[in-house]
């Protein structure tokens, strides 16, 4: 079967797809990108919505016959094309196909720690009912999924107790290897012809890659970055170096579950440095440069110089802590995390405080009682010319605002894209005759209370005056 028979008048999609018209965008789209994938180039296309670039990508992606990654900016789009996009696809034309589905570690359970929070539940006073749903809950899900938990947030505190990153993963000497949920994650997208993630998994992935523990994809011929304009911050954020209060205290109180009572007192040196450290910022909530903070005299001062001796009096007892680890010959496989851990903390708090550094940006953000220190790298093309461009067959770029004055000369600067490709599909749409322009008079700030309901009133009146079409 052509790409003529599929996306052409008449074709598959125009018969078995519901309500669907031909779009010769679409048609054109697909011949683009098969022709990326036969001749092993990159590609940058732009299609607008109502394009259908989802199924424009995909099935020629499949005509290859290799491993494919698609890799979304969101968790909606990976749910479209996983629940709506590929049952059409597997009952039209590819019905062998094996697709694997994939997230976060962090939104997968690991046993090892349930069962090790089961001991302590007196630890969750105030929450024993979600404790108890949650306990019922792993008794008989198959997938460790915390989106099957719809009544819990994603920044939930009992969850953060709960979940797989990899910072706390033993690897193949958990005695839950066998049936964890990663483990069996891995496993489906190693039998799978083509994987979807986001792209927060994939770049995190990536800056994973030497780390066996921490690393969840495959290795991949074919690849489709699509909302391609985001690709540039989040590379940057997981590329970059973090750390926070949170993240010590969290290490700490590990340590003490685990280690024994000779090394209390040096786990209360750690205590005693990191707030001494993480309450040298200023500030109220919000995000402010570590190098180039602006006092409220006017005075632009470099809080990284500030804070040093405070740093060091945070960096010194971990390291000590690190090596007598370290030089322990039999210590419990327990606590390889934590030196994992503790090997993270340190390289990034000598990264974030290292005067040579001069290819990142330093901030810190506040938010409640928690600090968060930052480095993050100002040029991320090197990056993705190392971990994408060279390793991958062929990577398609797209979205609907991806050129910059109808031509991608920005993108492929931001992103090092070695000369790909260049489409720019004509759009589906006549906007002078199919939308209209609102600009409310007045109008609640986004973050105010009344905003939502605000909203909701003017869609529905909206609605009212295009008789109910609309994209929202």
């Amino acid at each position: 079967m052509t790409l003529e028979e599929i996306f052409g008048p008449g074709g598959v999609l125009e018969k078995k797809l519901p309500n669907h018209e031909y779009r010769a965008s679409q048609q054109i789209m697909a011949e683009a990108v098969l022709e990326a994938i036969q001749a092993a180039q990159p590609l940058c296309v732009e299609a607008g919505t109502g394009t259908g670039k989802t199924l424009a990508y995909l099935i020629p992606a499949l005509f290859s016959h290799r491993r494919a990654i698609v890799s979304t900016a969101t968790k909606n789009l990976q749910e479209q094309i996983f629940f709506k996009d590929i049952p059409f696809i597997k009952e039209h034309l590819f019905p062998d196909l094996k697709v694997a589905y994939m997230k976060g570690r962090q939104n997968y359970l690991c046993l090892r720690r349930f069962q090790e929070e089961i001991t302590e539940a007196k630890a969750f006073e105030g929450v024993q009912e979600e404790w108890q749903t949650v306990s019922e809950w792993v008794k008989q899900t198959e997938t460790g999924d915390r989106s099957e938990l719809n009544w819990m947030r994603d920044d939930d505190p009992l969850w953060s107790h709960l979940d797989a990153r990899s910072e706390n993963c033993t690897g193949q000497k958990c005695s839950y290897f066998e049936e964890c949920y990663i483990t069996r994650m891995r496993q489906q997208a190693l039998e799978s012809d083509l994987i979807i993630v986001n792209h927060a998994l994939f770049f995190a992935n990536l800056a994973l890659e030497n780390d066996e523990i921490g690393r969840v994809l495959p290795d991949f011929s074919l690849l489709v970055l699509d909302e391609g304009h985001e690709v540039e911050d989040t590379v940057a954020t997981y590329f970059g170096r973090q750390i926070s209060n949170y993240q010590v205290e969290d290490l700490c109180r590990d340590l003490e579950r685990v280690l024994e009572d000779s090394e209390r007192d040096q786990i209360a040196r750690i205590q005693t440095g990191l707030l001494a450290f993480f309450s040298f910022f200023p500030g109220p909530d919000g995000r402010y440069s570590l190098n180039l903070y602006q006092r409220p005299d006017g005075e632009t001062v470099d809080l990284r110089s500030e804070s040093l001796d405070r740093m060091q009096g945070l960096l010194q007892p971990l390291q000590v802590l690190y090596h007598r680890l370290m030089k322990q010959t039999k210590r419990p496989s327990d606590t390889d995390s934590l030196v994992r851990r503790l090997e993270q903390a340190i390289g990034t708090l000598e990264h974030i405080f290292d005067p040579e550094q001069s290819q990142d940006v330093y901030w810190y953000q506040k938010r409640g009682r928690g600090v968060f220190l930052h480095a993050n790298p100002i040029d991320v093309a090197p990056i993705l010319q190392e971990k994408v461009f060279q390793r991958a067959d062929t990577t398609i770029l797209t979205s609907a605002t991806l050129s910059t004055n109808r031509n991608f000369e920005y993108i492929k600067e931001r992103l090092g894209v070695p000369e790909p490709r260049e489409v720019i599909v004509p759009g589906e749409f006549n906007f002078s005759e199919q939308s209209i322009l609102y600009v409310p008079t007045s109008f609640p700030e986004p973050r105010s209370a009344g905003y939502f309901d605000r909203a909701l009133e003017d869609i529905e009146d909206i609605l009212d005056v295009t008789q109910g079409h609309a994209f929202l």
